[in-house]
């Protein structure tokens, strides 16, 4: 019983989330329109636009930081023995954050609208892209700093699940409980 309470609540956890981004998202489109509207200078357009968008992304980024924090799929061995040692390993982003919050504002890296491989139509597809693709590794403070420059490796597609661990292909990640750290955590 307390086990399925767990997946209920990590259920609700991501439908609050998916709101919450959709919200974000609504609100950026609806705003973005608006924007067009004004009768102002195109410069002046793109820095109001500009603004908008880094609130956004503010925004989303502390939704994707908790979402992380529970979508947990793997650890570094490094990491994993922090925690036997009862330290804490930091969470990092396997995909980098602002692909996603690209992804579901329906804008390339330039801020330019695009049309995804897999457009968003509802808060259901927001949901699917979340619970796939904002997911966290434990990592040491050390992998962390490694981390944080590097984007996803060449040519690879980060919106692929096949790809989604592309910027841990230099380090050693195991799921969670599949090594004799995880499971002397686990056991104590």
């Amino acid at each position: 019983m307390a086990k399925n309470k767990a997946a209920l609540d990590i259920d609700e956890q991501f439908r609050k989330a998916a709101q919450e981004y959709w919200r974000i998202r609504e609100d950026h489109r609806r705003l973005d329109a608006q924007i067009n509207t004004l009768l102002i200078g195109e410069e002046d357009r793109g820095t109001l636009r500009s603004a908008w968008r880094a609130s956004s992304r503010a925004k989303m980024r502390g939704i994707s930081n908790r979402v992380a924090r529970f979508n947990l799929v793997g650890t570094t061995t490094a990491a994993c023995e922090a925690l036997a040692r009862n330290q804490n390993p930091e969470v990092e982003h396997a995909v980098p954050v602002n692909i996603i919050h690209n992804w579901i504002l329906g804008i390339d890296r330039s801020g330019n609208e695009t049309a995804h491989v897999q457009p968003i139509r509802d808060m259901d597809g927001v949901e699917k892209i979340i619970r796939a693709f904002v997911v966290g590794v434990y990592v040491t403070p050390e992998e962390h700093s490694a981390l944080a420059s590097q984007s996803m490796p060449e040519g690879s597609d980060p919106l692929s699940l096949e790809n989604r661990m592309g910027r841990y292909n230099n380090l050693a990640i195991h799921k969670i409980g599949e090594c004799a750290h995880c499971r002397a955590v686990a056991g104590a």
